[in-house]
């Protein structure tokens, strides 16, 4: 059963679906205001809005879902398919703040995301940004999937242009002075992560049962892209490795100060970076540098790409520039080959 009526000259249709949820099994009750100006109209969109309703009942809960609901929805998703997921519950966070709690999800239009952009901007970075721009789009499509719209609103939203930021990454004396002054157990966190490029996840993840000092391997099952990769140990984190396991009673390689899993190092880190007088270095420019040695040492980018874990070759791409040596090396073995050619095309003709 329908009503259209108006009201201040806006027309409205009221309209129960036949599905028998709704108070008292009267089914699930529809309201929709239209920009229609007049009645025959009305009807039209009524009869449209009844069509696809019935078509598909599912976008009923267009009207019933807020933000936050879908934003729950898409955490236990996200903790469930994405390692990343603790970084969009903050995102989620900032959007909800926003947005807020109540805001119905058919209410999200496109001008409204160009609002946030436009407000987050005045307090975080553009790559922060668009993290969160991404986010949002994809939790849309969602929104889209799960049947409470119809039409993704941030389907034209763009990114923000990034500035192209150099790398950082540790130099050999650097490197030199940081291992000199770390402590036992920051020494093993700090060759972990450049001997081996592993994220900081990864390294408080790893197991025991995944170091194979036999084969002198790493099982990293706990990667970002969700994808196991094996990475080779070298000579100094075999070393390494081989005197920690003999005294280690945890299932887990790096432990806390008191046993167990490690927490947190970022303290003793950031000590150890001001006693080397090392400045502008992160963490996770471990990684970094990790991959910028080994292109510079003249490691092919896919092999590079492979022991990063990376989803594709496009992530790998930023080091390229470190390795113009070896582009020339490339072009001069071209112009040894034509020259090859051209000898021997000279001794059959002759």
């Amino acid at each position: 059963m329908g009503v259209i009526r108006t009201k201040n000259g806006v027309w409205k249709l009221d309209y129960r679906l036949p599905d028998g949820t709704g108070t008292e099994g009267r089914g699930t009750r529809i309201k929709k205001k239209t920009q229609i100006q007049n009645r025959r109209g009305a009807e039209a969109e009524w009869a449209k809005m009844k069509t696809e309703l019935l078509e598909n009942p599912s976008l009923a809960r267009l009207q019933k879902g807020s933000f936050s609901e879908l934003c729950s929805e898409y955490l236990a998703y996200s903790k469930t398919n994405k390692a990343s997921w603790k970084a969009d519950r903050s995102r989620l966070k900032n959007m909800l703040q926003f947005f807020g709690d109540n805001l119905p999800i058919n209410k999200i239009t496109s001008q409204l995301v160009e609002r946030y952009k436009s407000q987050r901007l005045s307090l975080v970075k553009a790559s922060t940004l668009n993290r969160e721009i991404s986010l949002m789009k994809h939790l849309m499509r969602k929104a889209v999937e799960w049947g409470y719209l119809s039409v993704n609103p941030t389907e034209g939203i763009k990114q923000l242009r990034e500035e192209n930021k150099m790398l950082r990454f540790i130099s050999m004396n650097e490197w030199q002075r940081l291992h000199f002054v770390a402590d036992d157990h920051l020494r093993l966190i700090l060759e972990l992560g450049f001997y081996t490029g592993m994220r900081r996840s990864e390294i408080r993840n790893l197991k025991w049962t995944h170091v194979d000092l036999s084969r002198r391997q790493l099982e990293i099952i706990n990667s970002k892209s969700g994808k196991k990769r094996f990475v080779d140990i070298g000579e100094i984190l075999f070393n390494t490795l081989q005197e920690v396991t003999e005294n280690s009673v945890s299932e887990f390689v790096v432990t806390g100060r008191q046993g167990g899993q490690s927490k947190d190092w970022t303290g003793a880190f950031k000590k150890a970076l001001k006693e080397a007088q090392i400045e502008d270095f992160r963490f996770h420019d471990l990684r970094h540098s990790f991959a910028s040695h080994l292109v510079m040492g003249g490691t092919p980018l896919v092999t590079v790409s492979e022991l990063l874990g990376h989803s594709n070759i496009q992530m790998t791409m930023r080091y390229s520039h470190l390795s113009p040596a070896h582009k020339r090396q490339a072009i001069g073995m071209l112009d040894k080959l034509v020259a090859k050619h051209s000898l021997t095309s000279q001794v059959i003709n002759a």
